[in-house]
C-alpha cells in the first residue's frame, strides 16, 4: 500500500484543477462532480458526491467514518487486521483520481453515482487477486454488498 508521508510531499504536485491552474491556464478549477473549488482534499474527501460515498463504504466496512487522510492512515497502520478495509479504500481513491481524469480529458462525461459505484465494483473484483486467501470472504462480502448499491443508486446530475 501507497505511504501517506510520500502524499503529503507530493501533495502540490497532483495535477487537480486548482494544481492545473497554477501550471497552466486553466480558468475553471471547479469540481467535475458538483461544481465546487476544487483542490486535493476535496477531490478525495470533501465533494458532496465522495463524501457521500465514503459515508456508504464505512457502513458497508463497517469502520469509523473516513472524513480525511488522517482517517485512512490510522488503518494502513494496522493493516493486518484491516486488510480489506485498506483495499477498498485504496481501491476508492484510485478510482476517483482514474474518474476524475477521465471526465476532465473528456474521455466520458459525469453521469450519476452510479457510474461510480459500478467501477469501484469492477476494480475490486480485479485487484481480488491481492487479497490474502483468508481475507477474500470479507472482500466478498463486500462485494456482494457493493453490488446492491451498484444496483440501487439513482442516477443524479449535479452539474
Amino acid at each position: 500500500m501507497a505511504d501517506l508521508s510520500s502524499f503529503g510531499r507530493t501533495n502540490g504536485l497532483l495535477l487537480t484543477r486548482d494544481n492545473l491552474c497554477k501550471h497552466q491556464h486553466l480558468n475553471d478549477t471547479s469540481c467535475l462532480l458538483c461544481c465546487e473549488p476544487k483542490s486535493v482534499n476535496h477531490l478525495f474527501f470533501s465533494c458532496d458526491i465522495i463524501k457521500l460515498m465514503w459515508h456508504d463504504i464505512s457502513i458497508m466496512l463497517n469502520i469509523p467514518a473516513v472524513l480525511c487522510y488522517e482517517d485512512i492512515a490510522k488503518m494502513w497502520v494496522n493493516n493486518t487486521k484491516l486488510a480489506v478495509a485498506n483495499m477498498v479504500t485504496s481501491v476508492f481513491m484510485w478510482m476517483v483520481w482514474k474518474f476524475r481524469n477521465d471526465v476532465h480529458f473528456g474521455r466520458i462525461l459525469w453521469s450519476g453515482l452510479q457510474v461510480l459505484w459500478h467501477r469501484l465494483f469492477r476494480l475490486l473484483v480485479r485487484w481480488k487477486l491481492l487479497c490474502p486467501k483468508n481475507l477474500v470472504p470479507l472482500l466478498e462480502n463486500f462485494l456482494t454488498l457493493l453490488d446492491c448499491k451498484v444496483r440501487e443508486a439513482p442516477q443524479i446530475r449535479v452539474c
